[in-house]
């Protein structure tokens, strides 16, 4: 029947990298467990949530085929799960249970950019909103129902406030915010403990979460998880995500919706999800769920993240600036650098081999570049385009010594044609044609509508 209940995944808390700043590598867990020789499993079944995405490892080995699981959902509402029948993936004795996380569509900046790859500019240009973070301003004692912050920018009435995250989380308190003041918040129920000015304080929820699934509150990489083993002799075994878990920041360095993301490879760690593991293991967090309705984690540990390596997935070249791992919105790898709606291939026909496009500053398409590219050990190329005015075209080809283009440009419109030339003027077949300039490796025409033939020695 699966876990249909909160009460259904017991002890389990949603874990994440303590302190982890979202300009750092995504977060790895793993947990280490013995399984007895003398019983033989019947039965494991595990049951796990990420936020936004997870991958989960048994002894190194991946669990399924499945990316991008748990699925896209509203996290502001909700979170879904998956199942994994782990019964014959077991070994007796030692086992590591591995999970590594990615923002997927529930955390996405703009401000998160990998200039060590050359990529500056944004990955994406809609982002999700952080929410409230700050520090008490005045101790808050029991049965207190409103406490004043630093900042209250971000918090909304009806998310969640979460009171004394830092120092383990032994003090930790969550409450459903009722009105929102200019320096002081107020929630419901009254608080259970004292806490004192300085705590840490953050921001859960959003407001139009109910009513618009787009809300898109900023939630960081978190994880919940329940393993259940069942032997042949009736005995159980669960393992949950708790503070025993192992955490670590792995070698996803970004990862980005809309951008795709950099896999560094010198920050893979060795046998991290290998059984009986050597790495030390560093405390992790476990923090308040994004979606009101759960009780919230009791611990949350911060300290100090290991060191790391400068960010690189693969070196620039020539014909790949930047190191793009990753079909950018446009060929010249501006905009969006995983969003290919004005770069598919048949594009670059026309475009690039035809040589067909509007001119900068043209208006449907008045004014045309036809600028061929010969490419490789290409001989013949013909491509056309259908434009407002009519129809463009382009078919040239290469010779040992000649290369001839002939060009159709519609009616009411002009062109500038580009021949491939070495350093001479081509040959053409219209006196309308008006030489302008060489430039680049090319003889540049002015011509009206009309059909033209370009004759030019070959470049090479």
């Amino acid at each position: 029947m699966g876990l249909l209940q909160q009460s259904d995944w017991g002890p389990a808390r949603w874990i994440e990298y303590p302190g982890r700043t979202e300009a750092q590598p995504m977060p790895i867990f793993a947990r280490a467990f013995d399984l007895d020789r003398r019983k033989r499993v019947s039965d494991a079944r595990l049951y796990l949530s990420g936020v936004g995405l997870h991958l989960p490892t048994l002894n190194g080995r991946e669990l399924s085929d499945e990316v991008l699981a748990p699925g896209n959902s509203n996290y502001q509402l909700s979170s879904e799960y998956r199942t994994y029948d782990i019964t014959d993936d077991l070994r007796a004795g030692a086992n590591t249970l591995d999970v590594r996380l990615g923002n997927g569509p529930a955390y996405v900046r703009r401000s998160v950019t990998n200039p060590a790859v050359g990529r500056t500019a944004p990955y994406s240009w809609w982002q999700s909103q952080l929410k409230g973070s700050g520090t008490l301003t005045a101790d808050a004692a029991p049965g207190t129902t409103t406490v004043t912050l630093n900042d209250v920018t971000g918090y909304h009435v009806g998310g969640t406030i979460d009171i004394d995250t830092g120092n383990g989380g032994d003090n930790l308190e969550s409450r459903t915010i009722t009105a929102i003041g200019s320096s002081d918040i107020t929630f419901t129920p009254g608080l259970d403990k004292p806490h004192s000015t300085g705590a840490t304080v953050t921001g859960s929820g959003n407001n139009i979460a109910a009513s618009d699934a787009s809300a898109g509150a900023a939630v960081t990489p978190r994880m919940i998880a329940r393993l259940e083993i069942t032997y042949t002799n009736g005995s159980s075994d669960v393992i949950v995500s708790d503070r025993s878990w192992r955490a670590a920041l792995g070698p996803l360095v970004t990862d980005a919706w809309y951008s795709g993301s950099d896999y560094d490879a010198r920050r893979e760690q060795a046998h991290w999800d290998s059984p009986a593991p050597t790495c030390p293991p560093p405390p992790n967090g476990a923090t308040a769920p994004p979606w009101p309705g759960w009780t919230p984690a009791s611990h949350r540990h911060r300290t100090s993240p290991p060191s790391s390596w400068p960010a690189r997935f693969m070196e620039s070249t020539t014909a790949n600036p930047g190191g793009m791992t990753t079909i950018g919105e446009r060929w010249n790898r501006g905009d969006s650098k995983n969003h290919m709606i004005l770069a598919q291939i048949e594009e670059w026909f026309h475009s690039g081999l035809a040589g067909i496009r509007a001119a900068d500053g043209s208006t449907a398409y008045r004014k045309l570049v036809i600028q061929p590219k010969p490419v490789g050990d290409l001989t013949f190329v013909k491509g056309s385009y259908t434009t407002p005015q009519g129809v463009a075209k382009s078919e040239w080809s290469r010779g040992q010594r000649t290369f001839k283009l002939t060009v159709e440009v519609p009616a009411n419109t002009t062109a500038e044609v580009w021949v491939p030339a070495k350093d001479r003027r081509p040959t053409t077949s219209s006196q309308r044609a008006d030489f302008l300039r060489m430039e680049s490796g090319y003889a540049v025409y002015g011509v009206p509508s009309g059909s033209f033939t370009f004759v030019a020695a070959t470049t090479g």
